[in-house]
């Protein structure tokens, strides 16, 4: 029995790891396809789950500005940010199916001021954390939201400093596994076992 159990634990964790990379989404805004304003909300998939995004500013709708390049911002804002996404202005993300766990958002930055650049991550309308881009540091950034409690199933990124604004270009996130993991679970709390039982 303990012996089975144990050969279970390596098998579950086999499978958490094939697991992971299966359920890893990756989203990339900048198609190559120019410029434009969406006429609605925008959907992407990947690996079986829809994103779907709207714009906007100051609580109302605004279309989603798509750069063909640097990726998703709000439409006709200030002529200083250049659709991109400015201060109370932001992008809402909703999956289906959900919850997704969001990991990282990969921002574009023009700013060439120096000034902080930055932004507001809401989950389920709850706030939970505030980020900064580096200026200059790099036009494309990785921002590792991972910290803070990032499941549910719509996420607003809204603009909180920087009069340039920045643009989301792409997003990773990845589905939460209960099956695998309680599995997992059961693997790890039979080699306790056997390990209690050799002592």
């Amino acid at each position: 029995m303990i012996k089975t159990l144990a050969k279970l634990a390596v098998l579950s964790a086999a499978l958490l790891g094939a697991s992971a990379q299966a359920g890893l989404l990756e989203y990339n805004f900048a198609d190559g396809m120019g410029n434009r304003d969406a006429a609605g909300p925008v959907t992407y998939t990947s690996n079986g789950v829809d994103l779907t995004i709207e714009a906007a500013r100051a609580g109302a709708s605004a279309p989603v500005h798509i750069n063909g390049e640097t990726g998703l911002g709000v439409s006709g804002n200030a002529v200083a940010e250049g659709n991109r996404i400015g201060v109370g202005e932001g992008l809402i993300l909703s999956f289906s199916p959900a919850p997704v766990t969001l990991l990282r958002v990969i921002t574009f930055d023009t700013t060439d001021n120096n000034e902080p650049v930055g932004f507001a991550l809401f989950v389920d309308g709850a706030l939970v954390g505030t980020f900064n881009i580096t200026p200059d540091l790099d036009l494309f950034q990785s921002v590792d939201v991972s910290g803070v409690a990032t499941s549910g199933s719509v996420f607003t990124i809204q603009g909180i400093a920087g009069t340039e604004g920045f643009r989301v270009a792409g997003l990773r996130a990845s589905i939460p596994e209960p099956g695998l993991l309680g599995l997992f679970g059961l693997g790890l709390f039979a080699m306790g076992i056997a390990r209690r039982r050799a002592a």
